[in-house]
């Protein structure tokens, strides 16, 4: 947010009260900020002021020794895409040899959400969407991996971009 930043200082393991009112007082003094407000407890630091300059924060905090700003660290949503990818890969794979290569995973979903919808219409809950859901998902599957690249709903190494693709 323009003018505003907050971050959490890692690793103090003497007087906390005191290390951060040190880092309070420098910041104030060297930077002129209005707004600074710390929290030991949480070990965050909170700065507001409207002329807030990122690059002078961390030049005092690393000149001072008082911290050094890094980027956080995500969990990135490719890497976490790319393992339940690899994950559904694996059982694909799990599937494909139980059934001697005869189903695979994308096809055993969409079987089983047939049937399932099958079986809400025969019960008569047609009210509920639990059939239809089934069906619309169960079509979508159809389309992408039916009729879509490949149309063997197979799992073709190059569109994955795994490198442990088979």
């Amino acid at each position: 947010m323009n003018g505003r930043i907050r971050f959490r200082i890692t690793g103090v393991h003497s007087d906390t009260s005191q290390y951060f009112a040190t880092l309070t007082s420098v910041l104030a003094d060297r930077l002129g900020y209005g707004a600074i407000r710390v929290n030991p407890v949480t070990g965050t630091v909170l700065l507001a002021d409207p002329a807030l300059d990122m690059d002078a924060v961390a030049t005092v905090g690393r000149s001072e020794n008082l911290f050094m700003l890094t980027p956080a660290s995500p969990v990135s949503p490719a890497l976490a895409t790319r393992h339940v990818r690899t994950q559904v890969h694996r059982v694909d794979r799990i599937v494909r040899a139980l059934t001697a290569n005869q189903l695979d995973l994308p096809g055993s979903v969409f079987l089983g959400l047939v049937i399932h919808a099958i079986r809400e219409i025969v019960q008569g809950n047609l009210m509920a969407p639990s059939w239809f859901t089934a069906l619309w998902v169960a079509s979508s599957l159809y389309n992408r991996d039916f009729t879509g690249p490949g149309g063997d709903g197979g799992v073709h190494p190059g569109e994955t971009g795994d490198a442990d693709a088979h």
